[in-house]
């Protein structure tokens, strides 16, 4: 064996030994660090169970402190849902737990957070169920809100105070604010005379407390009379002959009966201030019997929190109201119909204040239904009204921007490559709207314009130009005399005075100003040379009659958009032209 051999061996041995010290080590300070002592095992399905089991086995006061429910009526609730095939057993949760959870959240309007600690569950978990219980009691709706009875109820019959003049109501109908969570670009809307933002639920009620009919998710900032207008739209029906209750917000019509006006309404019977007319004696009697909605809302705000404090979910789940279904479809059909038929209405009138009225949504949604056989209802009007809107909002933008052109003839925004280009960079989302022709732009102009003000006109201090009245400025380019003088020029040389006369610092500011404009007008020239007659091409292409409209129309918003080609169309001949449009309907139909 070799020494070199040797010495490998030995410094592979040495290695080796290095290696298994410095572990030993590492173990050893390792065994010298404090340790965490071993917490106590916690069974949390035994902790989860006994909790569930507190709720409901301690009593009816304990259990309708906590989930707002008594024990009997919960697994009533719990049946139900589960006979119905709405809420089914999961591996992990129970229906008794999830329901409770559910409870739980409303009675008290606590965090999913919160709720997930005392129940031993996570935040998504909590959050995954909870949803899952909402849409079950949802579909419930049309079995626990269900529409009055035209009979005299018996609340009215067994009352000599109410009886027989009010045998023909059949509720009473009025609104309240619940608290809502809304985006902070939209709270000016839900904000209310008392400074929180809140939806305004309409509700009616039988004169046993039970609600016939519920109608949420409208702006708190909006009157009663609007939302019943609105409900009246959706399908709400007042049965014929039958009256609501309703308070003098909802005025006098078909259906309601509202108490008298300048006139007293709370009173109290028997005390040294009793009714002194018959006015008097039914404000008293309709004011008695319609506090039963009052008392609806009382009832329900008191038992379950989250309807009188913030919620901590979004708005949307808080007015989900019905099963999620697919938005309306709208085709390009459509939406040119609809905006000429709304543009007629607008023509009748029915626009007062900018604002369509719910007959012309109903009508419209109509028209469509029955043109295009299909379902089209005064919602989805709405809804495609507000995209409408939002539409003409950008093209109003697009046309006020410095640079920007208008052609009128084609109804379009033009623009030059450059400050195309720099546009389209900054606002992808605008592209659409410029050098292409904006189809139905005057019945959206109708439709949805508005004389707005824009602040063109506007200046501030900074924007006034004020005169130079100290005389130092000068201008930006100065004509100079070719024959200047020596400085030493001689005696016999008459002298030049430092001051010149008027009439000669006019006619050199003249000289100065008139060489400034040909030069702008120079410039001018060769600009309007350079630019795209879009006017032009637009007429030279709709000469091709033997070509359909629509491919006119494509081969005019292709060559718009592209500038250098369309000077090369233009300079061509009408054979040249009629080849150059074949080919780009060939390399379309590729």
């Amino acid at each position: 064996m070799t020494h070199e051999m040797k010495g490998m061996i030995l410094g592979s041995v040495a290695a080796i030994i290095a290696s298994v010290l410095s572990l030993v080590e590492e173990y050893r300070l390792r065994n010298k660090r404090p340790r965490i002592i071993r917490q106590p095992y916690v069974n949390r399905d035994s902790l989860r169970e006994a909790n569930i089991n507190s709720i409901l086995h301690c009593g009816d006061t304990h259990c309708l402190g906590q989930i707002r429910m008594r024990p009997a009526p919960f697994y009533s609730l719990c049946n139900i849902l589960v006979e119905r095939g709405l809420l089914r057993e999961s591996v992990r949760m129970s229906v008794k737990e999830q329901v409770i959870i559910f409870l739980h959240l409303l009675g008290h309007n606590v965090r999913f957070r919160v709720i997930g600690g005392r129940f031993f569950r996570s935040t998504w978990t909590v959050h995954y169920y909870f949803h899952i219980v909402l849409q079950a009691i949802l579909r419930l709706y049309p079995e626990v809100v269900k529409p009055p009875t035209t009979s005299i109820q018996p609340e009215i019959q067994n009352n000599p105070r109410f009886f027989p003049w009010f045998e023909d109501f059949i509720g009473a109908i009025d609104g309240t604010h619940v608290r809502a969570s809304v985006p902070i670009e939209i709270q000016d809307r839900f904000r209310g005379r008392k400074g929180r933002t809140t939806q305004n639920v309409l509700a009616a009620v039988d004169f046993d407390a039970k609600f016939t009919y519920v109608l949420a998710c409208w702006e708190g900032s909006a009157h009663d009379l609007r939302v019943l207008n609105d409900a009246l739209s959706r399908g709400f029906k007042i049965p014929e002959g039958k009256y609501y209750l309703a308070d003098a917000g909802f005025g006098s019509r078909k259906g309601l009966m509202p108490p008298y006006r300048r006139t007293r309404y709370h009173l109290k019977e028997f005390t040294n201030n009793p009714p002194e007319n018959e006015r008097e004696l039914f404000n008293l009697r309709h004011s008695s019997i319609r506090m039963v909605v009052e008392r609806a809302f009382g009832i329900l705000k008191a038992r379950f929190r989250v309807l009188d404090a913030k919620p901590f979910w979004s708005f949307k789940t808080q007015v989900k109201n019905e099963e999620k279904k697919g938005n309306f479809r709208w085709s390009k059909q459509m939406s040119k119909e609809l905006l000429a038929f709304l543009a007629e209405e607008v023509r009748k009138g029915n626009r007062p204040n900018n604002t369509f009225r719910t007959s012309s949504f109903v009508a419209a949604a109509k028209n469509i239904s029955e043109k295009f056989k299909t379902s089209c209802t005064a919602n989805d009007v709405e809804n495609h009204m507000r995209m409408v809107k939002a539409n003409w909002a950008i093209i109003s933008k697009v046309r006020g921007n410095s640079g920007f052109g208008w052609n009128d003839t084609v109804k379009m925004v033009t623009t030059s490559p450059n400050a195309y280009n720099n546009y389209v960079q900054e606002n992808p989302s605008h592209e659409k709207y410029l050098n292409r022709k904006i189809d139905m732009y005057e019945e959206i102009a109708i439709v949805a314009g508005k004389d707005m003000a824009r602040g063109d006109f506007s200046k501030s201090f900074a924007d006034i130009e004020l005169n130079n009245e100290s005389g130092q400025g000068q201008p930006t380019s100065m004509a100079e005399d070719g024959t200047s003088k020596s400085d030493s020029a001689t005696s016999s040389e008459p002298r030049q005075h430092r001051k010149r006369t008027r009439g000669e610092d006019d006619t050199c500011d003249l000289q100065q100003i008139s060489n400034q404009l040909g030069e702008v007008v120079s410039a001018l020239k060769k600009f309007s040379n350079n630019q795209l007659d879009v006017e032009k091409l637009y007429e030279e292409i709709m000469k091709m009659d033997d070509f359909e409209e629509a491919v006119r129309d494509a081969v005019f918003d292709h060559l718009v958009e592209l500038e250098m080609l369309a000077k090369t169309f233009l300079t061509k001949s009408k054979p040249l032209r009629r080849v150059w449009i074949r080919n780009f309907i060939n390399s379309l139909n590729r």
